[in-house]
Protein backbone atom coordinates (compact mmCIF):
# COMPACT_ATOMS: atom_id res chain seq x y z
CA UNK A 1 0.00 0.00 0.00
CA UNK A 2 1.38 3.41 -1.11
CA UNK A 3 0.73 6.30 1.66
CA UNK A 4 2.07 10.05 0.94
CA UNK A 5 4.84 11.08 3.23
CA UNK A 6 3.82 13.41 6.17
CA UNK A 7 6.07 15.88 7.86
CA UNK A 8 6.40 14.14 10.89
CA UNK A 9 9.94 13.12 13.33
CA UNK A 10 8.74 8.90 12.24
CA UNK A 11 8.64 9.66 8.57
CA UNK A 12 11.86 11.52 8.27
CA UNK A 13 13.82 9.15 10.16
CA UNK A 14 12.66 6.28 7.52
CA UNK A 15 13.77 8.92 4.53
CA UNK A 16 17.02 9.70 6.38
CA UNK A 17 17.57 5.50 5.96
CA UNK A 18 15.86 5.07 2.97
CA UNK A 19 18.19 7.53 1.35
CA UNK A 20 20.77 6.62 2.65
CA UNK A 21 20.31 2.63 1.54
CA UNK A 22 19.84 4.49 -2.37
CA UNK A 23 22.80 6.61 -2.33
CA UNK A 24 25.17 3.59 -1.05
CA UNK A 25 25.76 5.43 2.04
CA UNK A 26 27.13 8.80 -0.12
CA UNK A 27 25.43 11.39 2.08
CA UNK A 28 27.98 9.84 5.04
CA UNK A 29 30.95 10.21 2.94
CA UNK A 30 29.80 13.75 2.48
CA UNK A 31 28.41 14.66 5.61
CA UNK A 32 30.23 11.94 8.14
CA UNK A 33 27.31 12.16 11.75
CA UNK A 34 25.54 15.26 10.14
CA UNK A 35 24.16 13.00 7.11
CA UNK A 36 21.28 11.84 9.37
CA UNK A 37 20.22 14.99 10.99
CA UNK A 38 20.53 16.94 7.63
CA UNK A 39 18.24 14.71 5.78
CA UNK A 40 15.98 14.65 8.28
CA UNK A 41 15.90 18.27 8.33
CA UNK A 42 15.53 18.89 4.80
CA UNK A 43 12.50 16.12 4.68
CA UNK A 44 10.56 18.38 6.76
CA UNK A 45 11.44 21.39 5.41
CA UNK A 46 8.83 22.63 2.24
CA UNK A 47 11.67 24.43 -0.04
CA UNK A 48 14.00 22.15 -1.33
CA UNK A 49 13.65 19.08 -3.52
CA UNK A 50 14.06 16.54 -0.46
CA UNK A 51 11.15 18.10 0.85
CA UNK A 52 8.17 15.39 2.27
CA UNK A 53 6.36 16.33 -0.03
CA UNK A 54 7.99 14.67 -3.11
CA UNK A 55 7.99 11.46 -1.24
CA UNK A 56 5.44 8.34 -1.24
CA UNK A 57 6.16 5.50 0.98
CA UNK A 58 5.19 1.50 0.60
CA UNK A 59 3.84 -0.30 3.23
CA UNK A 60 3.99 -4.14 3.51
CA UNK A 61 2.01 -5.87 6.10
CA UNK A 62 1.51 -2.90 8.16
CA UNK A 63 5.36 -1.93 7.80
CA UNK A 64 7.26 1.13 5.98
CA UNK A 65 9.08 -1.05 3.72
CA UNK A 66 10.95 1.35 1.20
CA UNK A 67 9.85 4.75 -0.50
CA UNK A 68 10.47 6.59 -3.72
CA UNK A 69 10.96 10.34 -4.06
CA UNK A 70 10.78 12.19 -7.14
CA UNK A 71 10.09 15.62 -8.72
CA UNK A 72 9.61 17.22 -12.15
CA UNK A 73 12.11 19.45 -13.47
CA UNK A 74 10.15 22.31 -12.96
CA UNK A 75 10.38 21.43 -9.22
CA UNK A 76 14.26 20.58 -9.90
CA UNK A 77 14.75 24.34 -11.45
CA UNK A 78 13.34 25.99 -8.62
CA UNK A 79 14.71 24.32 -5.41
CA UNK A 80 18.27 22.85 -6.44
CA UNK A 81 20.18 26.21 -5.35
CA UNK A 82 17.64 26.86 -2.49
CA UNK A 83 18.42 22.94 -1.35
CA UNK A 84 22.36 23.40 -1.63
CA UNK A 85 22.27 26.67 0.08
CA UNK A 86 19.86 24.07 2.89
CA UNK A 87 22.44 21.50 3.04
CA UNK A 88 25.53 24.51 3.68
CA UNK A 89 23.49 25.66 6.89
CA UNK A 90 22.64 22.29 8.40
CA UNK A 91 26.06 20.45 7.66
CA UNK A 92 27.31 22.36 11.11
CA UNK A 93 30.37 21.49 12.33
CA UNK A 94 30.92 19.12 9.03
CA UNK A 95 30.79 21.96 6.88
CA UNK A 96 34.79 21.75 6.37
CA UNK A 97 34.32 17.97 5.37
CA UNK A 98 31.81 18.49 2.72
CA UNK A 99 33.78 21.16 0.86
CA UNK A 100 36.94 18.33 0.37
CA UNK A 101 34.23 15.87 -0.22
CA UNK A 102 32.46 18.51 -2.82
CA UNK A 103 35.92 19.39 -4.18
CA UNK A 104 37.14 15.55 -4.58
CA UNK A 105 33.82 14.56 -6.31
CA UNK A 106 32.33 17.73 -8.09
CA UNK A 107 32.39 16.32 -11.21
CA UNK A 108 30.61 12.91 -9.93
CA UNK A 109 28.29 15.32 -8.03
CA UNK A 110 28.44 17.43 -11.07
CA UNK A 111 26.65 14.59 -13.21
CA UNK A 112 23.92 14.18 -10.66
CA UNK A 113 23.18 17.68 -10.04
CA UNK A 114 23.23 18.16 -13.81
CA UNK A 115 19.85 20.00 -15.04
CA UNK A 116 16.89 17.80 -16.15
CA UNK A 117 15.36 18.15 -19.75
CA UNK A 118 11.69 20.45 -20.16
CA UNK A 119 9.09 17.58 -19.09
CA UNK A 120 11.16 15.22 -16.94
CA UNK A 121 10.31 13.51 -14.03
CA UNK A 122 13.47 13.04 -12.20
CA UNK A 123 13.15 10.13 -9.45
CA UNK A 124 15.90 10.97 -6.89
CA UNK A 125 15.56 7.79 -4.59
CA UNK A 126 13.48 4.43 -5.05
CA UNK A 127 14.80 2.41 -2.00
CA UNK A 128 13.65 -0.77 0.02
CA UNK A 129 14.40 -2.18 2.80
CA UNK A 130 16.74 -5.50 2.91
CA UNK A 131 14.15 -7.68 4.76
CA UNK A 132 11.53 -6.09 2.13
CA UNK A 133 13.07 -7.15 -1.23
CA UNK A 134 12.29 -9.50 -3.84
CA UNK A 135 8.79 -8.81 -3.15
CA UNK A 136 7.85 -6.30 -6.25
CA UNK A 137 7.35 -3.46 -4.38
CA UNK A 138 9.99 -1.70 -6.35
CA UNK A 139 7.72 -1.69 -9.39
CA UNK A 140 4.63 -0.83 -7.08
CA UNK A 141 6.76 2.30 -6.48
CA UNK A 142 8.33 3.27 -9.98
CA UNK A 143 4.41 2.56 -11.39
CA UNK A 144 3.44 5.39 -8.75
CA UNK A 145 5.95 7.35 -10.02
CA UNK A 146 5.27 7.05 -13.72
CA UNK A 147 1.69 7.82 -12.58
CA UNK A 148 2.60 10.75 -10.79
CA UNK A 149 4.51 12.04 -13.81
CA UNK A 150 1.64 11.88 -16.22
CA UNK A 151 -0.74 13.82 -14.51
CA UNK A 152 1.63 16.48 -13.87
CA UNK A 153 1.93 16.78 -18.07
CA UNK A 154 5.58 15.02 -17.48
CA UNK A 155 7.17 13.06 -20.64
CA UNK A 156 9.87 11.11 -19.25
CA UNK A 157 10.96 9.28 -16.24
CA UNK A 158 14.80 9.59 -15.06
CA UNK A 159 17.02 8.62 -12.77
CA UNK A 160 20.87 7.73 -11.98
CA UNK A 161 22.34 4.66 -11.06
CA UNK A 162 26.01 3.38 -10.28
CA UNK A 163 27.76 1.88 -13.09
CA UNK A 164 28.86 -1.32 -10.85
CA UNK A 165 24.61 -1.73 -9.88
CA UNK A 166 24.04 -4.29 -12.05
CA UNK A 167 21.43 -5.82 -10.20
CA UNK A 168 19.56 -2.40 -10.18
CA UNK A 169 20.64 -0.98 -14.04
CA UNK A 170 18.77 -4.41 -15.23
CA UNK A 171 15.76 -4.26 -12.65
CA UNK A 172 14.99 -0.28 -14.48
CA UNK A 173 15.88 -1.76 -17.87
CA UNK A 174 12.75 -4.61 -17.82
CA UNK A 175 10.43 -1.92 -16.91
CA UNK A 176 11.77 0.28 -19.94
CA UNK A 177 14.44 2.37 -18.53
CA UNK A 178 17.29 2.52 -21.31
CA UNK A 179 21.06 4.34 -20.33
CA UNK A 180 21.45 8.27 -22.30
CA UNK A 181 24.59 9.48 -20.20
CA UNK A 182 27.47 8.24 -18.29
CA UNK A 183 29.40 10.39 -15.33
CA UNK A 184 33.17 10.62 -15.98
CA UNK A 185 34.92 7.67 -13.96
CA UNK A 186 35.84 9.13 -10.54
CA UNK A 187 38.76 7.61 -8.53
CA UNK A 188 38.18 8.04 -4.99
CA UNK A 189 40.13 5.42 -2.11
CA UNK A 190 40.82 3.16 -4.56
CA UNK A 191 37.39 2.56 -5.94
CA UNK A 192 36.26 3.74 -9.62
CA UNK A 193 32.82 5.22 -8.90
CA UNK A 194 30.76 5.97 -11.96
CA UNK A 195 26.83 7.11 -12.31
CA UNK A 196 24.83 6.16 -15.24
CA UNK A 197 21.73 8.95 -15.90
CA UNK A 198 18.70 6.22 -17.34
CA UNK A 199 15.38 7.45 -18.90
CA UNK A 200 12.17 5.56 -19.57
CA UNK A 201 9.97 7.79 -22.74
CA UNK A 202 6.52 8.11 -21.15
CA UNK A 203 4.88 9.86 -24.63
CA UNK A 204 4.82 6.16 -26.63
CA UNK A 205 2.43 3.32 -25.18
CA UNK A 206 4.48 0.48 -23.33
CA UNK A 207 5.20 -1.96 -25.69
CA UNK A 208 2.86 -5.21 -25.75
CA UNK A 209 4.20 -8.24 -23.87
Amino acid sequence: MLINAQATAEHAAHFAQLAQIAGDQLFSQLFGSRATPLLQGMFLREDNEFSCYHCAFIRHEGEIAGMIHAYSATTSDTYQLRGFLLMLRLAGWELPRFLLMLALMRQLLGFLGQRLSPGDYYIAFVALYPAFRGRGLSKALLAHAEESALRGGCSRLALDVAADNAIAISAYQRVGFAQVAASPILKHNGKELQMLRLAKDLSRPAPAR
